[in-house]
């Protein structure tokens, strides 16, 4: 597979429009792009879709990087597992499938500009740089300690249901 020469995958995991492998090295590369209402979304603020595995996780950057675990995917993102058991995600965040993005800020139409104009279809222009790496760059999820209550089953803390990571 083009861009993963002499790499031991370990695990490989595909979503709707992209594919994912864990390599023996806790590294996460992926191919292909996430896609929403707006349209295509790739790995990185400047690209619409990756055409070779492009590594994805540990970020570009990180001085102490969390080697990944795990990895599985969604439709449109991709959960990893790193070896402390932090969970961390990237990808579309419209249903709230990313665990960390406001709900309201998650559609990228709610970048539009001030007239209402729907985004063009260059990364660029759509939304802002800054949103982007929120969804496309992995980062952790707080996952809030379970309390028993009643014999009912489990909430989280603040009262709300659980959501179980299965892979």
């Amino acid at each position: 597979v083009d861009g993963l020469d002499g790499v031991k995958v370990v695990a490989a995991t595909a979503g709707d429009s992209h594919s994912a492998c864990l390599t023996a090295d806790g590294e996460v590369f992926a191919c292909g792009c996430f896609r929403d209402d707006d349209g295509q979304l790739a790995f990185s603020p400047e690209t619409v879709q990756a055409n070779s595995m492009t590594r994805v996780y540990p970020p570009a950057g990180a001085k102490k990087p969390d080697l990944a675990t795990s990895i599985v995917s969604g439709s449109d993102h991709i959960v990893i597992l790193g070896v402390s058991g932090k969970v961390y995600t990237m990808g579309v965040a419209r249903q709230g499938q990313l665990g960390r993005v406001n709900e309201r800020k998650s559609e990228r139409g709610s970048c539009r500009d001030s007239k209402g104009i729907s985004p063009a279809w260059t990364v660029g222009k759509r939304t802002t740089t800054q949103y982007l790496q929120s969804i496309l760059v992995p980062q952790p999820v707080a996952v809030r300690k379970m309390k028993k209550v009643g014999t009912k089953g489990t909430t989280t803390q603040d009262g709300s249901l659980p959501c179980t990571l299965m892979g």
